[in-house]
């Protein structure tokens, strides 16, 4: 019987190459993200959509730069974004 599946699994996969499965990224990581060329990540920071009335003209200067993400949190972005 073990032969019998045996047979039928190579004629079936005779004219494919099996490989391993690509690892697919996370698309919102990759649209938030972006990796510098030393390998660090950047980020647009936050608080710049809406109420810009109430805050200062220095903060909000301040918040049009990207920022650098910490070494702790880097790590677990690079995995999500399918590099390592």
């Amino acid at each position: 019987m073990l032969k019998i599946l045996d047979t039928l699994v190579a004629k079936k996969y005779s004219h494919t190459e099996i490989t391993m499965p690509k690892i697919k990224s996370r698309s919102s990581v990759s649209k938030r993200f972006t990796l510098t060329g030393s390998g660090k990540v950047r980020y647009k920071q936050q608080g710049l959509r809406h109420l810009l009335t109430k805050k200062r003209k220095s903060r909000k200067r301040r918040l049009r730069h990207p920022a650098t993400l910490s070494k702790a949190d880097s790590g677990r972005i690079q995995n999500l974004m399918g590099k390592s």
